[in-house]
Formats: C-alpha cells, structure tokens, sequence
C-alpha cells in the first residue's frame, strides 16, 4: 500500500492523454460550474459521466487545492479496492497463501499498475468491473445466488454507468448472464436483469434531472445517446444530429479492426501472460471444472466477442479483463502438481525469468 500510494501519485505534474481532461473538469467544479455538467472551459464534456470527476473534485477539496497527486489519489484507492478484491474471492476459496499470491500478481499486472496510478474513469470502471465479477462468484461459491446477492450485485452494475456509461454493464453482464443460463438459473437471470434495470434507473435518473434541468434535451441526448448508442453503432453523417466541439461520439474509435480483442487479449494478462497461458488447461479442463473456472473460461471467451460487436473499438475497453486474467493465473497453483505438464512447469519458468530480467 506504501508503494502503491508513494509512487507515481504525488510526485510528477498531470501527464497526458487522460489526465488533463480530468484536470480541466475539476477545475471547472472548483470554479463554479457545479456538479451535474462537467465542463471544460465553457463546453459541456460528456463523453463519460461524471463519476471519476466526482472523486477528484472531493480528493481535491480534502486536499486543499488542485494539485495532481490529489487529482489522481481516487485512482490509487480504486486499484487498492481492486486487489482487496482479488484477495477477498482467492482468499475464500483457496486460502490465505494463493490470497497473497493474487494479491501480487495483481499489484504487479501491467494494467493496473497502468490505471492506478493516473487519473482517469478507466480506473472507476476497472473497479465496477471486478466488483460485479467478485459478487458474482462469491454468489456461486455460496450456492445459487439469491435475491441479497442479485441486489447488491444490480446496485453495483447499475452505479457502474457513472464511470464510462454502459461499458461495464456491456463487458460483464454477457459473461453473468450465461454463466447463469449454463447453471439452469433461468428466473434468478431474469430477476437479475429486472433488479440491475431498476438499479440503473434510479441511481442514473438523479443526473438525468440535473442535466436537463441545466442544458434540456441536448444534454441528456449528448449524454444517453450518442456516447452510448452512437459510439455502439454506426450512423450515417446526414443522420447525425448537430454535434457540439467536444462530442466524437459518431466518430472517435472507427479505425479498430474486429480482430483487435483478440490480438490484444494477451496484453491483459501482461506481465503475467505466460501464467495464464499455462494455466488454461487447468480452467478448460473437462469433467474436472467447477462452476468458479467454468465462469472465467466464459468471460474469457465472451467479453472480447461482446466487445467485437461494438462499431467502436479499442483495446483499453478489455482492461476489465485483467481481474479474471489473475484468477485464471491464480488457478494454476491451486491445482494439483501431479496434474501439470511438463510445458506448463515450463512457462511458469520461463514468465518468471522473463518478469526477473525485466525488472
């Protein structure tokens, strides 16, 4: 945690791409412009709900003043939320030892040390992300989650839409919902759907009201339409409604190939991604999976397909990912020696040499 929070948080000034953005909108809140609309310079800046914003304007009120190291403390604190996660599912299924191990493996994945430790709403929906996988495998770890269960895992999807719109609803609801199905929880997956829905709609319609209530329809059109279904589809440009200076929602991410999820899926795992190599095997087993690695071969598959359905592309979008990509790693140690391969002794060799000489 020393280091987590002593490195890269205090010691250098607002760093681009993401950072200035976020210092730009803070700045505003500080200045005046209220809560509801982020705003840079005179400009609504929609492209992301305000959650992260949130955390900085308040990290940086506690600070006293706009100093990056505050802007950027909330994202040090969400990638500390995000190992306490990773220890809290390893811990309750494989003990304290693998709990450390996950821990570890976590704090040095090339993705999260990335995220927490700039300021950005990648972190936000990073944390979102593992927190809805964490209640979802603690739910199946307990047996067939109930109506507690699905609450609070509906209030976590539904809160999620404040750090990148829908991008976390879209990577980890598919990898749930069929997960679900695959157990035969057919009217858990539909209370589930009904429960995150009004979750959605009541955490969500607070802002909705204060965004019309300052700029009407074409705040709420800017913020639920085109940076949720205009960055999801393409729509022709004589179709498009009058964009504002810094709306790119029909536009920004077109360049992506539908290949590029796949490609980069390995860098998820980075530096770690000869463990997770290794321990497919282990999670794809036959006869042998329970329903906790059943789940993370699933996302594995399901979220870079999800993801490819969007006309919109990036390969930051798969950094959720990473908090399965540990568990995946992490199931290489729980197995039995006996039932490892030769190649396998030899990849975890080889990442370790290879993590060694790097550092």
């Amino acid at each position: 945690m020393v280091l987590t929070l002593g490195v890269g948080i205090f010691d250098h000034e607002i760093w681009s791409p993401t950072e200035p953005a976020v210092a730009g909108v803070v700045w505003n809140m500080h200045a005046g412009s209220g809560l509801a609309v982020p705003r840079i310079g005179e400009f609504p800046y929609l492209e992301k709900p305000p959650g992260y914003a949130w955390l900085a304007f308040l990290a940086t009120r506690v600070g006293g003043g706009l100093d990056a190291g505050w802007l950027r403390l909330p994202s040090a604190l969400l990638g500390l939320g995000v190992l306490a996660l990773l220890a809290w599912v390893v811990t309750r299924r494989h003990g304290p030892t693998l709990g450390a191990l996950a821990v570890l493996l976590g704090a040095t994945s090339l993705p999260v040390l990335e995220l927490s430790h700039r300021a950005s709403p990648d972190t936000l929906a990073l944390f979102f992300a593992a927190l809805a996988f964490s209640l979802h495998l603690r739910a199946v770890a307990d047996g067939r989650p109930g109506r507690g269960a699905d609450a609070a895992l509906a209030i976590a999807l539904g809160a999620s839409f404040y750090a990148k719109n829908f991008l976390v609803l879209f990577t980890v609801v598919p990898p749930i919902a069929f997960h679900r199905l695959w157990m035969r929880d057919v009217t858990g997956t539909i209370r589930l759907g009904l429960l995150t829905l009004l979750a959605t709609v009541a955490l969500v319609a607070p802002w909705a009201l204060a965004l019309h209530a300052e700029g009407g329809d074409e705040l709420l059109r800017v913020a639920f339409v085109d940076n949720t279904l205009g960055r999801f589809f393409d729509v022709a440009a004589s179709a498009r409604p009058q964009l504002g200076p810094l709306n790119d929602a029909y536009t920004a991410e077109r360049d992506g190939a539908p290949w590029i999820y796949l490609l980069n899926l390995p860098a998820v795992a980075a530096p770690w991604t000869l463990l997770c190599i290794a321990a497919l095997p282990v999670v794809f087993a036959r006869g042998r999976t329970d329903e906790h690695r059943r789940f993370l071969g699933l996302a594995l598959v399901l979220v870079p397909l999800v993801l490819t359905l969007s006309s919109s592309r990036n390969s930051a979008y798969l950094r959720p990912l990473v908090f399965v990509a540990v568990l995946v790693a992490v199931e290489l140690f729980a197995a039995r020696p006996a039932d490892l391969r030769p190649w396998q002794r030899l990849l975890v060799i080889a990442n370790l040499v290879v993590v060694v000489l790097a550092v």
